[in-house]
């Protein structure tokens, strides 16, 4: 399986919206880092848009003090931090459906 690096992640723009998240799609699933206030929530779909298992946040310290999260000095380590359990997430979702 390949590991997921931030950049394995294209960066969305919401329109209308101050908020973004980072997606990384394969031939069966989307991997999301999505913008909150707590940093990033880890979210993975299937092809139709429907939620696989439960979002995860990386509640990364600080980030609930600022009012534009992608804007933080803590937002580097909210994207480490998300990296990370997205690649946990997405490794653990591939070996159960080549089961």
């Amino acid at each position: 399986m390949k590991k997921l690096t931030i950049g394995s992640f294209k960066r969305e723009v919401l329109q209308g919206s101050f908020g973004h998240y980072f997606s990384y799609k394969d031939e069966k699933y989307e991997v999301c880092l999505e913008s909150c206030l707590n940093g990033y929530d880890v979210a993975i779909y299937d092809n139709n848009q429907n939620l696989i298992g439960e979002k995860e946040c990386t509640n990364t310290e600080g980030m609930e003090f600022q009012i534009i999260p992608e804007f933080s000095i803590a937002t580097g380590v909210a994207l480490e931090d998300a990296v990370k359990i997205a690649n946990e997430k997405y490794s653990k979702l591939i070996k159960e459906s080549s089961l």
